[in-house]
């Protein structure tokens, strides 16, 4: 809990921690869980102590979603990796939390909606798929824009790429931002009215801006 900032100097005790058993590269605040009990009483947002959801994914492609309340795990139908498999990178859309992208060392990018995960129990599965987004190398980095409707992500390739998605969450069309000699390891996205800015970042110790036009009419 940071809301007192000045306990930060302080030896707090976590309000809460969990022991996974896989290394963990990526996390991220997803949309809330609920029960068939309780799938009527939806919890307004997914940054309430009481209703978080981490999205979790790591060494061997384990990707899982924890329950943070509740304290379980409910894991996500994911090809099994080896032991150098990682999930690299998750994502969530800020303002439409159910749009979640992740990222792996085996050269995917898995979009999914996790409304369609909500339910404990439910077969939750992707609704879109890139076996070989960065030219069948690993892909470091991804992240959505506020709304959903883009998503950027950097690889071993050294490329930038931006994808438009559709109204399900569906890539429609990529579009390469640049291109490096050297793997471009962090990325991310704004949006500023009808402009994207993009930013990348890598092992060419650089950090670059790039802009874009929103146009995006699928995602509407």
């Amino acid at each position: 809990d940071v809301s007192n900032v000045a306990r930060l100097a302080e030896d707090a005790v976590p309000a809460q921690q969990k022991q996974f058993d896989f290394a963990i590269q990526a996390i991220a605040l997803a949309k809330p869980l609920i029960s068939p009990q309780s799938s009527a009483q939806l919890i307004s947002t997914a940054s309430t102590e009481s209703g978080s959801v981490l999205a979790v994914g790591g060494r061997f492609n384990r990707l899982v979603l924890w329950a943070v309340e509740q304290n379980q795990e409910y894991p996500l139908d994911y090809p099994a990796g080896e032991p150098n498999d990682y999930i690299s990178s998750i994502d969530t859309a800020e303002n439409a939390l159910n749009r979640m992208a992740t990222a792996d060392t085996q050269g995917r990018i898995t979009l999914w909606d996790l409304s369609n995960c909500m339910t404990i129990g439910a077969n939750c599965r992707p609704v879109d798929q890139q076996e070989e987004a960065h030219r069948g190398e690993a892909v470091n980095a991804v992240s959505l824009s506020s709304d959903g409707c883009y998503l950027v992500s950097g690889g071993e390739d050294g490329r930038v790429n931006l994808w438009s998605l559709n109204h399900i969450g569906q890539m429609v069309e990529k579009k390469t931002l640049a291109r490096f000699r050297r793997p471009v390891n962090s990325v991310d996205i704004v949006q500023q009215g009808k402009r994207l800015m993009v930013v990348s970042g890598g092992e060419n110790h650089r950090v670059r801006l790039h802009r874009a036009r929103d146009r995006n009419k699928a995602c509407s």
